[in-house]
């Protein structure tokens, strides 16, 4: 048998399993032994990134309370994906250049990470600069800025780059083992970030955190070089930005009613549990150490679930996990209501993980399969651009509530929400397709 999986019909098997075509079109070219490499690239990758990342957002709130942030500056700074905008309305064009996307994908990261790593400085010298806090506030917003707007050149060479080295068919599996593993090597961060946090003075111990975090993540990346990516071949792609670019994207009913789903989970409910944690620490005086026990349980539940919710993926497709979405949003505001206790806040962190792990990555593998190669770049570019939009949007309107209205409040509407919302979620899984109905 040809060893090109490309060359596989849609009916044979390959290795005793069933191979589809659309896995064969993603990644025309590419042999069995290549895949597996870019599996291992891209695993590993993911794996160092999230390491690195996790010792920034163990800082971030902790950082912005401790600097005198109000709730809604928290979550002006923490919703600035807005300013990825003008990256992702240039990325169609930029992208369009370059066939093969890894190079893209390296060099815009090193460019976004950069602000991090000069806050990590800035932060550390304030200790012996004596910078005071009000000044350093403006110093970490302006990185903030500057990471959030670079960002934008990143997201789309990232989700195409994904989308051409692994194939359809495993891509449920690649993200459940690259989310397991990735949060073992969180949950490793996370206790070197704990120890950071009680022995090292404030504000020093957020500044080592951040250049930690910008340092692993940019050596992760690295491993995206070492994939093998080859040029596709396009029959017609529309133009960047054209009438058909938008059209095509409008057309896609299953991608659009998935991207509205999207949007309304991170407008009501994604970003509130984020201010849950802030409620813990102002209201509850839970202590700011507890940002690492949170993520603690996020990640022990990762590792234990996310790969398992991979495979489930592959085998039942997200159209049947899609319908799931109130389990997470519902219980857990029931749970911060009806227990405003430390053991209630890290219950519902834990229902929080589960549903993240299996929900998030169906809602990401179907985003990642359903566009045509042809559409990739305008289709991920729109669904950037709104979900930076609609995640900013969730950030400032739940900071802005917390504050006029009190958590408790904002904690109930979130929970009425999330029950609506449980109709619109089956009306958007009704769309896709079953792994067995994929046209392949």
């Amino acid at each position: 048998m040809n060893d090109r999986i490309a060359d596989v019909p849609a009916d044979e098997t390959l290795d005793g399993q069933n191979v589809c075509t659309e896995s064969a079109e993603d990644t025309e070219g590419l042999t069995r032994q290549e895949i597996r490499r870019n599996m291992t690239c891209c695993i590993t990758l993911d794996a160092i990134f999230a390491g690195g990342y996790q010792d920034m957002m163990v800082a971030m709130q902790p950082l912005l309370v401790y600097l005198g942030a109000s709730n809604t500056k928290i979550g002006a700074l923490t919703g600035l994906m807005w300013l990825m905008w003008p990256g992702l309305i240039l990325s169609p064009w930029i992208s369009k250049k370059f066939p093969i996307k890894k190079w893209l994908f390296y060099g815009t990261n090193a460019v976004n990470l950069a602000p991090i790593g000069i806050a990590g400085m800035v932060i550390v010298l304030s200790h012996y600069l004596h910078i005071p806090n009000p000044r350093l506030l403006l110093y970490v917003s302006i990185a903030l800025v500057a990471y959030n707007f670079f960002g934008g050149f990143v997201t789309v060479p990232m989700q195409e780059y994904t989308a051409a080295v692994i194939p359809m068919s495993i891509r449920g599996r690649f993200s459940g083992l690259s989310a397991g593993i990735g949060n073992l090597f969180s949950l490793a961060a996370l206790a070197v970030s704990g120890w950071v946090l009680v022995h090292f003075q404030k504000p020093m111990s957020f500044g080592y955190l951040f250049l930690m975090s910008w340092f692993i993540c940019q050596a992760g990346f690295t491993f995206a070089l070492f994939a093998v990516e080859k040029p596709k071949k396009l029959e017609s792609q529309p133009s960047p930005w054209s009438r058909e670019m938008v059209k095509a994207a409008w057309n896609d009913k299953p991608w659009t009613r998935l991207l509205l789903v999207s949007s309304l989970n991170s407008i009501f409910y994604g970003q509130t549990l984020g201010f849950a944690a802030i409620y813990s620490y102002k209201v509850l005086h839970m202590s700011m150490a507890n940002s690492a026990g949170y993520t603690a349980v996020r990640l022990i539940v990762g590792i234990l679930f996310a790969t398992w919710a991979g495979f489930l993926i592959d085998k039942y497709g997200a159209k049947r996990i899609i319908p799931l979405w109130w389990f997470g949003p519902g219980i857990a505001m029931i749970i911060v209501l009806k227990w405003p206790t430390p053991f209630g806040m890290y219950l519902a962190w834990l229902l929080w993980a589960v549903w993240q792990s299996l929900w998030a990555t169906a809602q990401q593998v179907a985003f990642w399969s359903l566009p045509k190669p042809e559409n990739r770049t305008g289709h991920y570019t729109l669904q950037v651009m709104v979900g930076a939009a609609s995640g900013s949007i969730g950030l400032v309107f739940a900071g802005f509530l917390c504050d006029k209205l009190g958590y408790h409040t904002v904690f109930v509407i979130n929970l009425i929400a999330s029950f609506f919302f449980i109709p619109v979620t089956f009306w958007a899984a009704k769309a896709l397709k079953a792994p067995g109905e994929q046209k392949t």
